[in-house]
């Protein structure tokens, strides 16, 4: 929600914030690591993920739910074969280490901040210019 309002304020016609907040949406959403996993991206192109919030949302959420020696994962009786039913190897082909939940909340958390105060001082630059 902070991150509408800060691009809004910052951009002064409604059309130049929109196009913006497309484009940024769309680089949160492609290097966050739902389209494109960590494992596939280019090494010249994986440093940009270190750049998005949404790949440390998405770490965290994957770490929390496969990691911390959770056992095998249950599969059907009817299913022959389970790929995907050891939390290791989920998060192997994720590219996620595994164990670095706390460290994903610390920079959520400092991302969190930066942005209620980027967004706090374009409020006030609009208000004080107004």
């Amino acid at each position: 929600m902070f991150v509408g309002q800060m691009v809004m304020l910052y951009f002064l016609f409604l059309q130049t914030a929109t196009f913006c907040g497309a484009l940024y949406t769309a680089f949160l959403c492609l290097f966050g690591g739902f389209i494109i996993l960590f494992t596939h991206m280019p090494k010249y192109l994986y440093w940009m993920s270190y750049l998005n919030f949404y790949s440390f949302c998405y770490d965290g959420m994957i770490t929390s739910l496969y990691s911390y020696n959770r056992p095998k994962l249950e599969c059907p009786e009817e299913v022959t074969y389970c790929h995907l039913s050891s939390p290791e190897y989920i998060l192997k082909e994720m590219g996620i280490r595994g164990d670095s939940y706390w460290t994903d909340f610390g920079v959520l958390l400092v991302v969190f901040v930066c942005i209620r105060f980027v967004t706090y001082c374009a409020l006030k630059k609009v208000i004080i210019g107004n």
